[in-house]
């Protein structure tokens, strides 16, 4: 399977593994243009013209049964960059909407015609952002009124300005553009309240986005889809297809996608996110660190918009819209995730999506390889009827470094294979209160999540040869994910280890015994921003040194045994960290050939001494 680097998808149900996003532009010939400058210097005039007005946007609302659904509603445009221009064209003053879109700023006195301008984007205190219409040219969307001043007036209310919400009244469909300006915002204003922190803002972001448009079209395209961009500090958003909005999929409505892509853009601004992209969906064990990630960014827009409705408690993509008197569309759901289920369905309609579960947990530490149970853990763990943690520490958990030299938080550099049991085992730390340990403990048990990276990434500590008890893997057949792709079952066919290499000569082994006589265990190493392949790929992968993987043991599928040793030797390997996996054969394995238990070892040899590698938990 190819990689698809530097993207987080947003649909969970959709599966988005395809072509590797590189970063370049789909047109190499067109070159991006410089953002233009904020207008950001007030100026003063004694006994000028004080103008006063609103900004405004419209937006289609979620119908929890049936998608985008009714005629548009409006709302304020807080805190958005205003400038007015004479009729000469130059800038005569600068300034903001308030909290609430209001506008207020004084022009010269005297008689002239102005034209303002309210952009889609924000350089003050509290927001940081550009919604820009187009990749290339980089301008923001503006909303414009033109109006004359009177050579003794001293006072001009211009009115409400609105972004609409309807091409029949806007052919940019600006309103688009401005209700992702205002979830970012949200965003923001939660952080504020739910940290305790007054003063915090987020560093700038751009986003991307234009009616009708798919943004993998500016990479060469690609899937219907919504992403972020790690590194760059861009999201792109689902505008549409082809030009079309009323009957496709679009996002720029879709609030749950708006924030989880913003939460990727927290993840990569405050933490540190170690996943590699790829293929996910809200049923499907994947790989730790991807499933955290998604499993974050899900909760995280559940979390900031419970924050404005009470009774928020999903994640809800839709497609096109209906219910309009003045504009015909067909909009449904595509998916519908209810954070507050045990177990529970996504429920949706119509057919495909009615019948999917949301990644049912039934053994201890499944959840780590799943995003919808993580999703779920965080969300009860925050929420009033849940464990009532705070969001303050959770956000100390995600957002903080070391402390004495020692990891506190996801954002430390001594973190790595960042996953739910490693920001467990910080969060832990930080709630206190015994009742709120023990609903804590309830809520983790109940989604299967650990408060150890016991399931994925545990440390490995040298010491005395069979000192260490023999670990237990029972591998299962592999799984078909929704490509219709054959995959290996993560978390019962795989164990995952965090390995310190201090760069002198060693090897690597593991002994194993029992299960049935086709099961054959293999070691595998990788680097530390390795992409996992599947047993298909990775043995041309290890050979070529491709997706960071360092080296794979020899095994003969033909003289397969229970019981034997395979080793990889890491001489001439740089010091670092790395990944070691214990994984069991399982490719085109039936189940009567994988009954049983196989019972390992992991050891390091070195200058001809044999030492236990044992697992931290």
């Amino acid at each position: 399977m190819p990689r698809l680097s530097f993207v987080f998808l947003a649909p969970l149900l959709v599966s988005a593994c395809g072509g590797g996003f590189s970063g370049d532009t789909g047109d190499d010939n067109q070159q991006q243009s410089a953002e233009p400058a904020y207008c950001a210097a007030t100026q003063s005039y004694s006994g000028g013209v004080a103008v006063t007005g609103v900004a405004r946007y419209e937006f289609r609302a979620v119908d929890t049964a049936l998608g985008l659904n009714g005629n548009p509603i409006d709302d304020t445009i807080p805190m958005a960059e205003i400038s007015v221009t004479n009729a000469a064209g130059a800038v005569v003053q600068c300034g903001a909407t308030d909290a609430s879109g209001n506008i207020a700023l004084t022009l010269p006195a005297g008689a002239d015609t102005y034209t303002l301008r309210v952009f889609s984007r924000s350089e003050t205190t509290k927001l940081k952002i550009s919604v820009l219409e187009d990749y290339y040219v980089n301008a923001p969307y503006a909303l414009t009124s033109t109006f004359a001043v009177a050579a003794n007036d001293t006072a001009k209310n211009i009115g409400t300005i609105t972004a609409r919400a309807r091409l029949s009244q806007s052919a940019k469909l600006e309103g688009g553009a401005f209700n992702i300006y205002k979830q970012i915002w949200r965003a923001n204003e939660y952080l504020r309240s739910a940290t305790g922190n007054s003063s915090f803002v987020a560093p700038k972001v751009a986003v991307y986005w234009k009616k009708g448009y798919n943004p993998y079209d500016y990479f060469g395209g690609g899937p219907l889809l919504s992403f972020y961009r790690p590194g760059y500090r861009q999201l792109f958003i689902l505008g549409g297809n082809g030009g079309a909005v009323h009957n496709v999929d679009t996002d720029h409505f879709d609030n749950s996608i708006i924030l989880h892509e913003y939460g990727h853009f927290l993840e990569d601004a405050y933490a540190k996110s170690d996943s590699p992209g790829g293929s996910h969906d809200g049923d499907f064990i994947i790989d730790p660190r991807l499933a955290w990630s998604e499993g974050w960014a899900n909760y995280f827009q559940a979390a900031v918009m419970r924050s404005y409705d009470s009774n928020w408690r999903y994640y809800i993509d839709t497609m096109g819209f209906s219910g309009d008197s003045v504009e015909s569309g067909t909009g449904r759901l595509v998916i519908k995730v209810d954070m507050t289920m045990t177990n529970g369905r996504c429920a949706a309609s119509p057919w495909p999506f009615d019948s999917i579960d949301c990644d049912p947990v039934s053994v201890a530490g499944e959840g780590t390889y799943r995003e919808m149970s993580i999703s779920r853990y965080l969300f009860k763990t925050t929420s009033s009827t849940g464990a009532n943690v705070p969001f303050s520490s959770v956000w100390q958990a995600f957002s903080s470094g070391n402390s004495g030299g020692v990891a506190v938080g996801l954002a430390s550099p001594l973190a790595a294979f960042r996953n739910v049991g490693l920001f467990n085992s910080f969060l832990k730390n930080l709630i206190t209160d015994p009742t709120m340990t023990s609903d804590w403990n309830t809520l983790r048990n109940e989604e299967k999540q650990a408060d150890t990276t016991h399931y994925y990434a545990d440390n490995l500590t040298r010491t005395t040869v069979n000192t260490c008890a023999t670990r237990a893997l029972s591998p299962t057949v592999d799984l078909e994910d929704s490509e219709e792709i054959m995959r290996s079952n993560l978390f019962t066919s795989n164990h995952f280890y965090r390995f310190e290499h201090d760069g002198s000569n060693k090897s690597i082994r593991v002994e194993y015994t029992g299960g049935s006589v086709n099961m054959d265990l293999d070691l595998l190493i990788y680097q530390e921003d390795h992409y996992y392949q599947e047993e298909r790929y990775y043995e041309n992968w290890c050979r070529s040194g491709g997706g960071g993987i360092i080296g794979c043991s020899a095994r003969s599928y033909s003289t397969e045994t229970p019981q034997g040793s395979e080793q990889i030797s890491l001489n001439g390997l740089a010091a670092g960290r790395y990944l070691i996996n214990v994984k069991a054969h399982t490719m085109d394995k039936a189940s009567y050939q994988l009954n049983g238990t196989a019972h390992y070892r992991l050891k390091v040899i070195q200058n001809s001494t044999t030492e236990d590698l044992c697992p931290a938990h």
